[in-house]
């Protein structure tokens, strides 16, 4: 699986901004059998830089433990806000799992709730990853799934610490269509982090 966290409201980052963000949290993909089913824990990074105050591009990184099997993967992302509650954003990246490589591509939507509140910010957020997987290991029983399509929706919201730093709260739910299996899996995740974004100004002569 690609980084799927969106782990933040519409809001892009101001041009010349930079963000730094880490999270941590817990997965599972259920099938009925004879499916595979799976769960595990992962970690979360991020970096994204500000082009202009409605445009931002970034990459984010994602670790994970499942089973016995380790996988490190990154998406390169751009996201472009339209709205100022309403940001658009498609992403593209690489996998490597103990099993076997993969390529991913992913394009969604965050709608910000508005509440009124300086320090809260709940946000909803939908999207589809697209990921298609390569054998690792040239012997037989390399069991790489050639691919899937996951559709998701998440639900989360924002804490603000202080100016430059919030904690992210989220929670996503959805589905897992394999291209080898009839069966529809489950995707589920929850996943807390803080994030911290640095404005860099030019010096004065």
């Amino acid at each position: 699986m690609p980084p799927v966290l969106t782990f933040g409201g519409p809001a892009t980052l101001a041009s010349g901004s930079t963000e730094l963000a880490v999270a941590g949290g817990a997965w599972g993909s259920l099938f009925q059998k004879p499916c595979y089913h799976d769960t595990g824990a992962l970690w979360f990074g991020r970096w994204r830089r500000g082009i202009t105050d409605r445009l931002d591009v970034g990459l984010d990184f994602q670790g994970e433990e499942h089973a016995a099997n380790q996988n490190l993967c990154f998406n390169g992302e751009l996201r472009y806000r339209i709205l100022n509650d309403l940001r658009l954003e498609v992403g593209y990246g690489v996998g490597d799992d103990t099993e076997g490589k993969s390529l991913n591509g992913q394009a969604g939507f965050t709608v910000g709730i508005p509440v009124g509140n300086d320090v809260w910010g709940p946000y909803i957020s939908a999207r589809a990853a697209l990921v298609h997987g390569y054998p690792g290991r040239s012997f037989a029983g390399s069991n790489i799934p050639a691919g899937a399509t996951v559709p998701l929706m998440t639900f989360g919201t924002t804490a603000r610490v202080n100016e430059n730093i919030k904690w992210a709260f989220e929670g996503g739910v959805g589905a897992i269509l394999s291209n080898q299996h009839s069966h529809v899996g489950k995707y589920v995740y929850v996943a807390v982090g803080l994030d911290f974004t640095v404005h860099l100004r030019k010096k004065k002569n």
